[in-house]
C-alpha cells in the first residue's frame, strides 16, 4: 500500500513538471487515475489520457562509496532500451483506449539515479522516428527540468 502511494506521488510530481514545461499542455480538469495515469478532461465529452513510465538504465552500476556519487555506465544511453519501453506500453494501448480519449500521450521520465544532472541526452534522439501507437511521445529529463517532444 505504501509503495503504491509513493508511486502515485512520483507520478504526480512528474505530471506537474511536464505540465509546467509543455507550453501546449491542454487546459482542463486533471484527474489522477490508474490506467492511464492522468486524464485531462477538456469538456464533458472529450479528454486526453496521459500514461507515465520511467526509463531506468540497466547498464548503470553504482560504486558503493558513501563519500561520492560515482557510477559507471557500460554503454551510455541505449536507444534500444527506450524503444523496448515504448513497445511495452504500446501493448497496453487498447486498454487505455477503451475509455475513448481524444488523444493518448506517453510521458517517459528518465530515472534520476540512472540519468542524473550530469547525463546529457544524445541530440540524435530528436531526429529519430519512434514507432508507437500513442499520439504524442514525450521524454522528461526530470533532474535537468528538460522536456523533449519525440512525436
Amino acid at each position: 500500500m505504501h509503495l503504491d502511494l509513493l508511486k502515485r506521488q512520483h507520478e504526480r510530481r512528474y505530471f506537474d513538471q511536464w505540465h509546467s514545461l509543455y507550453i501546449e499542455a491542454p487546459k482542463g480538469k486533471i484527474q489522477q487515475t490508474e490506467s492511464p495515469d492522468f486524464i485531462i478532461h477538456l469538456n464533458r465529452k472529450s479528454a486526453v489520457g496521459i500514461e507515465i513510465t520511467r526509463l531506468v538504465d540497466e547498464d548503470v552500476f553504482w560504486i558503493n562509496d558513501p563519500e561520492s556519487e560515482v557510477f559507471v555506465k557500460s554503454n551510455g544511453f541505449n536507444m534500444n532500451n527506450l524503444q523496448r519501453l515504448i513497445a511495452k506500453k504500446d501493448e497496453k494501448h487498447s486498454l487505455y483506449q477503451s475509455k475513448k480519449f481524444r488523444a493518448l500521450w506517453l510521458l517517459i521520465v528518465l530515472d534520476d539515479q540512472s540519468f542524473g544532472e550530469k547525463f546529457h541526452l544524445p541530440k540524435s534522439i530528436l531526429n529519430l522516428d519512434f514507432e508507437t501507437r500513442f499520439d504524442k511521445l514525450f521524454l522528461l529529463h526530470a533532474a535537468k527540468n528538460k522536456l523533449y517532444e519525440l512525436k
